[in-house]
């Protein structure tokens, strides 16, 4: 190993992943309308779902890159990773512990 983790995290593949895996987190949050305590779960699994789907892709071969980055098998993978954070998200929380539902109105007093 030549640089070891401090390498690793200036690699153009890990913050490229950060970028897709943040993004594609906040996309999922503005189409769900809804903020809660598994907004960092979701953010990890954004990013290493885009970290694995890079990495699939390198080897695949993808139809959409940005230099030596597979764009399209990391968005892919990004959501698989955010869909996984959200069934342990959804397994992890207490059932009795429901909130106002997003995107309900409420009635003018």
């Amino acid at each position: 190993m030549d640089g070891g983790l401090a390498t690793f995290v200036l690699e153009p593949a890990f913050v490229l992943s950060v970028l897709v895996g943040a993004f594609n987190t906040c996309v999922y949050i503005f189409v769900r309308g809804r903020l809660g305590w598994h907004l960092g779960g979701l953010l990890v699994g954004g990013i290493i779902g885009a970290l694995v789907g890079q990495a699939i892709g390198a080897r695949v071969g993808d139809l959409v890159r940005v230099g030596d980055y597979s764009l399209l098998w990391a968005s892919a993978v990004a959501w698989i990773g955010i869909g996984m954070a959200i069934v342990v998200a959804s397994l992890v929380s207490d059932p009795g512990d429901e909130t106002e539902p997003a995107g309900r109105i409420r009635p003018r007093e």
